[in-house]
């Protein structure tokens, strides 16, 4: 089961899964715009409602057992920092953090006989935004620093039924949406920044976090739990410091 599995990181994961062989279950509120190959079904759901996340383990697809549970799923878009308000924090908390942790519940209900369940996990999709500060509300920041939480404490109580729980956090993520934009000739002083920037010389993108998550989800990484994958190519790695020291103002007066 993929939350947020319709759109970008999610349908990276989506696909990525699928190639794998595995049999995939979307929730999200839009659908896929892609069509689903027969072992995909989407099922639609506002993970906001206690009531919709129940009724989600009472479908035929989700009975028949679910063996990895991958929460992708944020809250709205587009809040300016310092301009959070009440309803906008609950949402930004009540889909990014709460649906994960009631999901989880009924995941690892469902998953029965810890002897049966060895080979279950929960991966969360977390971000770098949970130990440092970016350009995105105070509900986001919290939100990720709650998952990495949630996590540890799944990894706990969740490991004496045989699952493992990991969280994975992507850095600066180039999206398919934004690759053009991003490639463009017009965009190429930011661009040599942003590589530079980067240890790894080069930018991230969506199939480097699904591939991550297929990682952690699998019996590759059956001794790795309560942690949380840093995909970021070493951005943070660097302090502020290194990256003021070569950030060129007028490189024509050096």
């Amino acid at each position: 089961m993929i939350t947020g599995g319709s759109n970008g990181i999610g349908a990276h994961i989506v696909r990525r899964l699928l190639t794998a062989g595995a049999k995939v279950i979307i929730v999200d509120l839009s659908a896929p715009e892609i069509e689903l190959p027969d072992n995909a079904h989407f099922y639609q759901c506002d993970l906001s409602s206690e009531q919709a996340i129940a009724d989600l383990f009472g479908l035929p697809a989700c009975q028949s057992g679910i063996d990895y549970l991958i929460n992708t799923a944020r809250g709205p878009r587009g809040v300016e920092p310092l301009a959070e308000t009440s309803d906008s924090f609950e949402a930004g908390l009540g889909v990014s953090l709460k649906a994960p942790l009631l999901l989880a519940q009924h995941f690892i209900r469902q998953a029965g006989d810890p002897l049966t369940a060895q080979h279950r996990s929960i991966v969360n999709i977390s971000s770098v935004c949970a130990q440092s500060v970016a350009q995105e509300s105070a509900s986001y920041h919290i939100a990720k620093a709650g998952i990495e939480s949630l996590t540890r404490y799944l990894a706990v109580f969740a490991g004496a039924k045989g699952i493992r729980a990991n969280a994975v956090a992507p850095g600066f993520i180039v999206a398919d949406v934004h690759q053009q934009r991003f490639m463009a000739d017009d965009n190429q002083a930011y661009r040599q920044k942003a590589l530079q920037a980067h240890p790894v010389n080069r930018i991230g993108t969506e199939q480097d976090v699904a591939d991550a998550v297929l990682f952690l989800a699998s019996p590759a990484a059956k001794f790795i739990t309560g942690q949380t994958l840093t995909v970021d190519g070493g951005l943070n790695l660097k302090d502020g410091w290194h990256q003021v020291a070569n950030f060129e103002v007028n490189p024509n007066e050096r």
